[in-house]
């Protein structure tokens, strides 16, 4: 079994939404234990991080949307506060038609903030991709 394969088993609104996690992280582990007969418990309790990169994986720190980065919708409208819990900000997100957001910063936040240089480099906001709990990623 693969982790997408039980992500959509215990959280469905996740489907199609990558992971962070290292490419070991498969949930064989689970598919075996259950195989035999063992409980699990909580497993729709799964971590998921608000900005996340849907095409690479790459997560985006949470240090620039503490650092004064917002979030926006495809309509261009501010929708939720960026400084809230990211399992409340990823809700709001995936509750979005688009289930996806734009990172908006300035210079000032991204002198404030060295990752905003890799993120630059790494050309993540020079393109648009799927959001959803990843977001999707754009500087201004």
């Amino acid at each position: 079994m693969r982790t997408g394969e039980l992500v959509v088993k215990y959280r469905p609104e996740l489907d199609g939404f990558v992971t962070t996690n290292h490419k070991g992280a498969t949930g064989s582990g689970i598919a075996m234990l259950e195989k035999i007969g063992a409980g699990t418990v909580d497993m729709g309790e799964i971590q998921i991080h608000p900005t996340v990169e849907q095409t690479t994986s790459y997560l985006v720190s949470e240090s620039i949307r503490g650092g004064g980065a917002i979030l926006v919708s495809q309509a261009g409208e501010r929708f939720y506060n960026e400084m809230e819990t990211r399992d409340k900000v990823s809700a709001q997100i995936i509750a979005l038609p688009e289930k996806s957001a734009w990172i908006v910063f300035d210079e000032q936040v991204r002198m404030n903030n060295k990752a905003a240089d890799e993120y630059i480099a790494k050309a993540l906001w020079s393109a648009r991709h799927r959001g959803g709990t990843g977001g999707e990623a754009q500087h201004e």
